[in-house]
């Protein structure tokens, strides 16, 4: 069934989700829309998903004039989109719609910088003076800049970026890049409150002194326990004991000459000699930030040559 639409019409677009003003796309529904949707229906949804995280408004002749079809083309194009769930056609609106996990594709804006120069000075100083602190010197202009544009990109408040400042403080190697990095991981846990901010820091500090404490007790100096490590270490949080984890190490070694956590996890999941110590604790279920995970995937290839056909897309888009 064809969506209603006439050449006069003033369509508004919005989300289901508010993005900020950064154009977000979620990797499920642009790896399906690489793969199910015709051209005139992938360029017209990435359009739509730049018009509706701007909630702005557009006459429907002036989309369809952009992409050289017809009204009632557009609106079976419309009506096609809906079908498949990504957008929610209503009369005057349109919606674009998410998936439930996190976005993956964020797509920074250019800044205007009349929106930079329109932060009030109390918040800029209270920024710059918590990076300082962070950093534990004066900062040059270029990097005041590049953390300024990390409020903006991800709009957090300066309180929150202040929080993010101090968590980061207790780090030995700080950079610019690592706040970047920082933000993202905030941005995509949606913490948006300073109150989000304190619980999540409470968190990572836990876990940070979690990750410490294991080191020490299997004798690694020198060096942060690696990814694959520590996905370990959440994994056995709340499990084992200690004890129980340091049994399995000292059997590992015995039996291997050097450690491997991966050995160790199969004596401690009982697949090779089991640690004596107390029987297992049983699991806490984990709450609020604990429950998040790192996506992983085994198609790394297919995913890049993909994210190379949508950037070209996207190129193609704005060079109309």
């Amino acid at each position: 069934m064809c969506a209603i639409i006439n050449s006069g019409d003033i369509m508004k677009f919005k989300t289901d989700k508010g993005f900020s003003g950064n154009l977000v796309l979620q990797e499920q529904v642009v790896l399906t829309a690489l793969d199910t949707f015709s051209p005139d229906e992938l360029k017209v949804y990435l359009y739509l998903s730049i018009l509706c995280q701007g909630k702005k408004n557009a006459e429907i002749e002036d989309i369809a004039n952009k992409f050289s079809i017809s009204v009632s083309q557009l609106a079976d194009i419309f009506a096609s989109l809906e079908k498949k769930g990504v957008i929610k056609f209503s009369g005057d609106s349109i919606t674009l719609k998410y998936k439930d996990e996190k976005p993956e594709f964020i797509i920074k804006p250019a800044l205007d910088p009349e929106v930079v120069l329109s932060t009030p000075q109390s918040e800029t100083k209270e920024i710059i003076t918590a990076a300082e602190k962070c950093f534990g010197k004066m900062l040059s202009p270029k990097d005041i800049d590049s953390i300024m544009n990390v409020k903006h990109y991800y709009s957090f408040p300066s309180a929150v970026l202040s929080a993010m400042l101090g968590y980061l403080e207790g780090f030995e190697r700080k950079s610019v890049a690592l706040i970047e990095k920082t933000a993202i991981d905030w941005y995509e846990k949606e913490i948006t409150s300073l109150e989000k901010a304190h619980e999540y820091i409470r968190v990572l500090e836990e876990q940070r002194t979690r990750y410490k404490t294991l080191a020490s007790t299997l004798g690694i100096y020198g060096r942060n326990l690696t990814k694959r490590e520590k996905e370990f270490a959440d994994k056995w949080n709340n499990v084992y004991t200690l004890e129980q984890i340091k049994e399995a190490y000292e059997k590992t070694i015995d039996a291997t000459g050097k450690i491997s956590f991966s050995y160790m996890n199969s004596i401690l999941e009982g697949k090779g000699e089991k640690p004596s110590g107390k029987a297992p604790v049983k699991r806490v279920k984990p709450s609020g930030f604990n429950n998040f995970e790192q996506k992983k995937t085994d198609f790394d290839e297919i995913r890049r040559k993909k994210r190379e056909s949508l950037m070209k897309m996207m190129k193609g888009i704005s060079n109309e």
